[in-house]
């Protein structure tokens, strides 16, 4: 988001239909939250699968096995 959240926040709160050029920077700002947001979850992901890897092959098995 960017560094004025109000500015967003004042094109919600207008009684007139917003203009295309304040649609677009929203636009921008929220594709940049959800890139943002996914590049974390994916490097959250990568580190739990390359922690799976390292555990030991009998986790999660019986250990009467």
């Amino acid at each position: 988001m960017p560094n004025e959240p109000r500015k967003i926040f004042d094109l919600m709160d207008t009684e007139t239909e917003p203009t295309d050029e304040q649609l677009a920077e929203l636009m921008h700002f929220v594709g940049e939250a959800i890139r943002l947001e996914s590049a974390e979850l994916k490097e959250m992901d990568r580190k739990e699968v390359a922690r799976a890897a390292e555990a030991p092959a009998s986790y999660g098995q019986n250990p009467s096995s």
